[in-house]
C-alpha cells in the first residue's frame, strides 16, 4: 500500500542521501532550530521534515501537488493526526509486545505471530474508518487516492475474510497435520489439514495418526 502523499508517482525514501552541503546549510540558516520546531520530539517528524526541506523540488507539478496535500493537512488536522497516530501505535505495539518472536519455543513463536497479525489487522480497521469519516472533507489528489485505496483494500469483505482466518489460527481444538515420512523415517510433506470441510472426519477418522503431548515443541519438530 503506497500513500504517494510526497510525490504523485513514487516514494518518498528516507534513505536518500542528502543534497551536497546540506549540513553547511543548516548551519548558516539555523534550521536546525526550525525543525525542532516542527517534529517537538518527534524522531519520525524531525527526519521527514530535514529530507523535505532540503529535498527542493523544480517541477511545477511536483510543488502544486504536495501543496494541495498541505492544504489538506491544514483545513484537516484531527484527520491527518489519526492516520499518523495509528501507525506510530502500530510500531509500538509490535515493538513492545511481539519483540520476542525469536523464541525458541514453536508454540510461542506461532501464537505471537498469529496474535501479530491480528494486531496489524485491528490497525488496518481502524484506519478504514478514518477514511469512511473524513474522505469527503478532503479535496487534493493525492489524499483522495490514498483515502480511496484505504476503502477499497480495505472493504467489509477483506476485513471478514482475514479475521476469520485468523480465528481459524487459534486452533481451540488442536492442530492436525498430515505428513509423509522420507528416506531417512523425518517427516515430510506437511500439510495443515482444515476442520470444516463437509465429511472431513469420515476421512481421517481411520488414518494412521499420533498425538503430541501439550508443550512438546521437541517432539513437533522431529
Amino acid at each position: 500500500m503506497k500513500a504517494y502523499l510526497m510525490f504523485r508517482d513514487k516514494d518518498f525514501n528516507l534513505e536518500d542521501p542528502l543534497p551536497f552541503g546540506a549540513d553547511t546549510l543548516v548551519s548558516d540558516l539555523e534550521l536546525e532550530t526550525l525543525l525542532a520546531v516542527m517534529a517537538q520530539g518527534d524522531k519520525v517528524i524531525y527526519k521527514v521534515a530535514k529530507k523535505a526541506l532540503l529535498g527542493s523540488l523544480s517541477s511545477i507539478n511536483e510543488i502544486r501537488y504536495r501543496q494541495s496535500i498541505l492544504a489538506d493537512c491544514i483545513i484537516n488536522p484531527a484527520a491527518v493526526r489519526a492516520i499518523y497516530a495509528i501507525s506510530i501505535e502500530t510500531l509500538e505495539q509490535q515493538r513492545e509486545r511481539f519483540w520476542w518472536l525469536s523464541s525458541k519455543y514453536i508454540s510461542s513463536i506461532f501464537s505471537s505471530s498469529v496474535g501479530l497479525l491480528q494486531m496489524f489487522m485491528d490497525m488496518l480497521a481502524k484506519l478504514r474508518k478514518v477514511a469512511d469519516h473524513n474522505i469527503n472533507e478532503f479535496e487534493s489528489e493525492g489524499f483522495i487516492a490514498l483515502l480511496s485505496m484505504l476503502q477499497r483494500e480495505l472493504d467489509d469483505n477483506y476485513l471478514r475474510l482475514a479475521n476469520e482466518h485468523l480465528n481459524e489460527l487459534q486452533f481451540n481444538e488442536g492442530i492436525l497435520i498430515s505428513a509423509q515420512l522420507g528416506n531417512y523415517n523425518q517427516g515430510i510433506d506437511y500439510v495443515l489439514r482444515r476442520r470444516q470441510k463437509k465429511q472431513f472426519w469420515r476421512k481421517w477418522r481411520f488414518a494412521p495418526s499420533f498425538t503430541i503431548a501439550p508443550r512438546d515443541d521437541q517432539g513437533s519438530v522431529h
